[in-house]
């Protein structure tokens, strides 16, 4: 999933090293467990590196917190598969409600119809830890969000897309399709199936429309294509808007662009270096 993503290609990596890439399998979604371990393993390794700033990149609320916070999740992954049988995503609205009846806390923070965050918040405070934290972070956080303004926001968005769609973004959908059987899967489960491409804006539009046609991705007309980027473009933009809603939850310090957001973390190393200097 390289193009449907903007994944970061090693001619713009700077030498700047970039972990955590190519680490899972879009046949099935990542659990939230699986992915802190992993991230905890990076960050407790860099910890030992006095020189090291990791720089954790992101745009999934649940993922951020989870590492911020220091969420206890092991052991959580069959807890979260009966969870997901017992509730399936049509009765998104019942697992909210017993979200609530557990901790009216945690369900005021996760929003109704955001199925995976209530079952994975479900899965932490019925799980084998205490449900709120897995110890100290190695590392202070400080959260920063570039944010050049709603209408900036969305004209970025649709030029993203856009430019996917030019650089092959229905070739790698074939790809995907040829091994994964996407369409069979949407067909048979919906948004149950468990790749996680057909639970991506930006990839899953496009699926959906050739289970609809009968036609394979890569044979999609253009008024299909057309009509199925315009979708996936909605789709993102009102995912954007929520993604909003829920930034100040995190803490974020909002920059209204990328040299400010840079300028905000050359600050904090400078804060760092000075403290650095101190202890010595």
């Amino acid at each position: 999933m390289d193009v449907g993503t903007s994944k970061i290609r090693p001619a713009d990596m700077r030498d700047i090293e970039h972990r955590l890439l190519d680490i899972a399998d879009p046949a099935r979604k990542l659990p939230l467990e699986t992915y802190l371990a992993e991230a905890r393993a990076v960050l407790d390794e860099l910890a030992a590196d006095p020189d090291a700033v990791p720089i954790l990149v992101g745009g999934t609320g649940v993922y951020v917190r989870g590492i911020r916070d220091a969420w206890e999740m092991a052991g959580t992954s069959s807890l979260v598969r009966s969870l997901r049988s017992e509730f399936p995503r049509a009765q998104a609205a019942e697992a909210h409600a017993m979200l609530r009846r557990l901790s009216p806390e945690t369900a005021a923070r996760v929003h109704a119809n955001n199925y995976d965050a209530v079952v994975n918040a479900l899965a932490r405070l019925m799980g084998p830890g205490d449900g709120e934290r897995a110890g100290e972070a190695p590392f202070a956080f400080r959260v920063l969000g570039v944010d050049p303004g709603r209408r900036a926001v969305e004209s970025a968005l649709a030029r993203v897309l856009d430019d996917q769609v030019a650089r092959g973004l229905l070739d790698e959908i074939g790809r995907l399709d040829d091994r994964l059987h996407l369409v069979d899967q949407w067909r048979e489960r919906g948004l149950d199936a468990p790749s996680v491409v057909l639970a991506t804006h930006g990839y899953r539009e496009y699926v959906y429309a050739a289970a609809d046609s009968g036609v394979p991705v890569r044979d999609l007309s253009p008024d299909q294509i057309a009509a199925a980027t315009e979708s996936a473009r909605d789709h993102v933009v009102r995912y954007s808007q929520r993604q909003r809603t829920w930034f100040p939850k995190l803490g974020v310090t909002a920059a209204p662009g990328d040299e400010v957001a840079a300028a905000g973390v050359a600050h904090v190393l400078r804060q760092r270096s000075r403290a650095t200097r101190r202890q010595a």
